[in-house]
Parts: C-alpha cells; sequence; structure tokens
C-alpha cells in the first residue's frame, strides 16, 4: 500500500492550483506505468479493504489536497466562498472517481485525459479568473511532471 505515494514528491509550484493539477496528473501516469502503484490505489478503494488496510492511503490524499488548496487561499488563487476542506474531499472523491471509471472502462488508457477534464471542470468553481488562465492542464503535462518524482 506504501507504493502508491512512496517516490512521490513533486517540487513546489509558485501556483499552488498548478502544484494541485501536477499532483493529479503524476499519479494518473505513474498509476498507467507502475503496476505497484495501480494495484495500490485498487486495494486502498475496495469497499472491505478500509477494514483491513484502513483508511491511511485516502486521508493522506485528502490532507495533500487541503495542504495545497490552503496555500492556494493564503496566496489569493481561490474565490473568496471557497470552503478548502469541502474543495479537498470533492477533489479527491472526483479524481477517484475517474481513475475507477478509467480503469473499467479503458484499462486507464484515458486516464490522463480524464484527469484533465475533471480539472478543466472543477477549477473554475474555486479559482481566481486570472489564476485559471495562467494553469497548463494538458495531458502531455504529465510525463513531464512524473519524471521529476
Amino acid at each position: 500500500m506504501g507504493e502508491q505515494f512512496a517516490g512521490f514528491v513533486l517540487a513546489p509550484r509558485v501556483s499552488k492550483l498548478q502544484e494541485l493539477v501536477d499532483m493529479g496528473l503524476a499519479l494518473a501516469y505513474r498509476m498507467r506505468r507502475r503496476p505497484v502503484v495501480s494495484a495500490s490505489a485498487r486495494l486502498s478503494l475496495g469497499q472491505e479493504m478500509g477494514a483491513v488496510f484502513g483508511t491511511w492511503t485516502i486521508r493522506t490524499w485528502l490532507d495533500a489536497t487541503e495542504r495545497v488548496l490552503r496555500e492556494a487561499q493564503e496566496q489569493g488563487e481561490l474565490l473568496p466562498q471557497v470552503d478548502v476542506a469541502e474543495s479537498a474531499w470533492v477533489f479527491s472523491a472526483a479524481w477517484t472517481g475517474v481513475q475507477v471509471y478509467s480503469h473499467t472502462l479503458s484499462g486507464r488508457e484515458d486516464l490522463e485525459e480524464r484527469v484533465c477534464a475533471l480539472f478543466e471542470h472543477l477549477l473554475p468553481s474555486v479559482a481566481v479568473p486570472a489564476v485559471l488562465g495562467r494553469l497548463v492542464i494538458d495531458p502531455a503535462r504529465a510525463a513531464e511532471v512524473a519524471a521529476e518524482g
């Protein structure tokens, strides 16, 4: 289970929302190319697996998402009404749904594209327009970002 996040360290970004996008893209890239990461994700998501393995992988992803969103809020990248904890939950749950659907429908062949679509749909509800316009949300970025970690 620890392999899902092992070696998963990205350099901090000036834009914390770009950092959030890059985290999602890097994990998507790793899931498609590292069987241990893929298997760990599947194990951590099984409903009965929480009783066996605990919920630390989900908590780790939620906490990382909330941390980055809180930093984005502190830098003025988020709209004033954004509830960081609630947004972290929604982003994390939606990301999980995207990867489960992608796995089921295409063997994750479209995962990077689907993750980009997720960010393109959700980020306008939390990001200040000026920041949103500067974000790079592109499936090709996944390989570049994953090479960093």
